[in-house]
């Protein structure tokens, strides 16, 4: 694992840049996902993004569900 697979520092753009092309977020959802949670861990973002891809984007969340690349 990777030093900068352990946590995601918000006070650092290129960490937040590696975690949102990771993830396939914005740097808003990622920082909301943050401040949600109370966490820097990447497993409890992760958990949280996964759970709450409605409220952010219904569209991308259906195109997820149906495998369909954007």
């Amino acid at each position: 694992m990777k030093p900068k697979d352990t946590l995601i520092h918000p006070e650092d753009s290129s960490n937040l840049l590696y975690w949102t092309k990771k993830w396939g977020v914005t740097i808003r959802q990622l920082n909301d996902a943050i401040l949600y949670t109370g966490s820097v861990s990447p497993a409890r973002i992760k958990e949280y993004l996964k759970k709450d891809t409605w409220y952010y984007s219904p569209v991308t969340g259906l195109f997820k569900i149906f495998g369909i690349k954007v």
